[in-house]
């Protein structure tokens, strides 16, 4: 069986979603900083994250978005029991978005690919 791109997503996304969850639930002071600012952090990262899903298991948007809510908001809970680490609406509103918007470039990607298929 040959890999297509979307299995290479589908096994990518596995590790993508992991590293994600190790790495917010660091204290501060252990944490990646990128230099972005914060709450552009939190949209880019969870835009990489619903890209990959949407990628991988395409025209089963509803389901992830779904799933990619709960995912986010687990991940901002968890950060409560973290020392140094808060918890806040806002993070989670920008992790939403970035989710959404990947999700959605996710859509339109795999939309122009099948209509490039059928017309080429």
């Amino acid at each position: 069986m040959a890999l297509t791109w979307r299995h290479f997503s589908s096994l990518r996304l596995g590790s993508c979603s992991a590293a994600l969850c190790v790495s917010r639930s660091f204290p501060p002071d252990y944490r990646l900083v990128t230099g972005l600012p914060h709450h552009l952090e939190h949209f880019a990262i969870f835009l990489l994250v619903g890209l990959l899903f949407g990628l991988g298991y395409p025209y089963r948007y509803l389901v992830q978005g779904v799933g990619l809510l709960l995912f986010a908001a687990t991940v901002e809970l968890v950060q409560v029991w973290v020392p140094g680490r808060h918890a806040r609406i806002s993070d989670l509103v920008a992790s939403v978005l970035g989710l959404l918007v990947g999700l959605g470039l996710a859509s339109i990607s795999v939309r122009l690919a099948r209509r490039g298929q059928r017309d080429g």
